[in-house]
């Protein structure tokens, strides 16, 4: 389905590969909040290239899902504020670089971030080793 600005129907899309130059917008109630999902990404730049598309989540927030099977959960209040937090420590420290699957801003006083397996491992290694440098 192809919306416009307001969410109203434009047109039938038999097939994602006919428009991949438009975001992909999700879930339920995201056709009511296309203005907004489209104000996020333009706030998610630094990383455009790289975005799958906008997951509404709840009729109420928005996942932006990213390559890598990242994903980045944003608030239900201000979710560009949060949007815009995650996007300066992506250009500044690279993170989605990292070995990182969710960066989790449900909660910008205290935003969560998940490691993938491997950089969970690192993480443990890494302690470890400096626990023996201590001893």
């Amino acid at each position: 389905m192809l919306l416009d600005m307001g969410g109203a129907r434009v047109a039938e899309i038999d097939s994602r590969l006919r428009r991949v130059d438009l975001p992909l917008i999700a879930g339920a109630g995201a056709d009511a909040h296309v203005a907004e999902a489209v104000a996020l990404l333009a706030e998610a730049a630094p990383v455009r290239e790289r975005v799958r598309g906008l997951v509404r989540v709840g009729e109420r927030r928005w996942d932006l899902v990213l390559d890598r099977d990242q994903v980045i959960r944003l608030p239900e209040s201000d979710p560009a504020a949060a949007l815009k937090h995650v996007m300066a420590l992506e250009t500044g420290e690279k993170l989605f670089e990292r070995e990182v699957t969710v960066v989790d801003m449900r909660d910008p006083r205290r935003p969560m971030l998940r490691l993938t397996p491997f950089g969970k491992e690192e993480v443990t290694r890494v302690r470890a080793q400096a626990a023996g440098e201590k001893a």
